[in-house]
């Protein structure tokens, strides 16, 4: 049996969520409240950090580095809000797209990987998965795929920030569900250990009609001092979870989630 320790973070673009300290610039506080929240991170210590609504650098400094850089990290991928396509284009071009997206990090070497952009219509089907590549300039929803090499067994994770629409959000979870079991079933076998971590917006009772799955965590999030309502979520196949709780940083209105992914 494997275990990792991961957390799941909506940095909320590195904004802080509690007042400038007299004395102190707006920017200046906001690169101070970027680097406490990394240090946090850090002390959390986790095998896994799967970050939504990070970008690689803000108005006051480096944004996604801070995070990085605080903890012993083998691999980082990090994806824009754009699409696959334009992310491989500009890679091509010696270059890489800046701008909101998701990031996933592991301690352990990242085997391989699949870069996602979520449908962006509620009709039937998965054309519009397909289409959506093809719109460079257009800021869509995407999601991480990876295959983990943890100590005893790899794992299949996913990271992803979903659309507020209910019905888009319903279809790009069951599409980044799928898209999961595809990837862990081709590279790992059918009951290969999988897991969603990130910030799926939307209430507990949606996400088991979306998903028909039992092993979802339920713990509030938001508002952060007084949290109510589940909006980040790890999701498991063929992995329990313990140690649950979240944590008030100093960036975000979305409290930080951690537990361990037993496997």
């Amino acid at each position: 049996m494997s275990q990792l320790h991961a957390v799941s973070f909506h940095v909320g673009e590195g904004k802080a969520n509690h007042p400038v300290k007299p004395g102190t610039s707006a920017l200046d506080w906001e690169a101070e409240s970027i680097r406490k929240a990394a240090v946090s991170i850090a002390h959390m210590g986790p095998d896994l950090l799967a970050l939504q609504g990070v970008r690689d650098r803000v108005k006051s400094g480096p944004l996604l580095s801070e995070f990085v850089a605080a903890g012993n990290f083998e691999d980082v991928l990090f994806l824009p809000q754009r699409s696959v396509l334009a992310a491989k284009c500009a890679e091509r071009r010696g270059k890489h797209l800046t701008g909101v997206g998701v990031a996933l990090a592991s301690r352990y070497r990242i085997r391989r990987a699949r870069l996602l952009s979520l449908p962006e219509s509620d009709d039937e089907g998965t054309l519009d998965a397909v289409l959506a590549i093809f719109a460079p300039a257009s800021r869509v929803h995407v999601a991480i795929l990876a295959q983990v090499e943890a100590p005893g067994r790899d794992i299949f994770v996913a990271t992803t920030c979903l659309s507020r629409q209910k019905a888009l959000r319903a279809l790009q979870l069951t599409f980044v569900r799928q898209q999961l079991d595809d990837f862990a079933v081709a590279y790992g076998g059918p009951g290969a250990p999988r897991a969603i971590l990130g910030s799926l917006g939307m209430p507990v009772a949606e996400l088991r009609g979306a998903l028909s799955t039992p092993n979802v965590t339920e713990l509030p999030t938001t508002p952060i001092e007084h949290p109510t309502l589940v909006t980040d979520y790890f999701v498991g196949s063929a992995v329990r979870f313990s140690s649950l709780e979240t944590q008030v940083l100093p960036v975000s209105d979305h409290r930080a989630l951690r537990g361990n992914l037993i496997f």
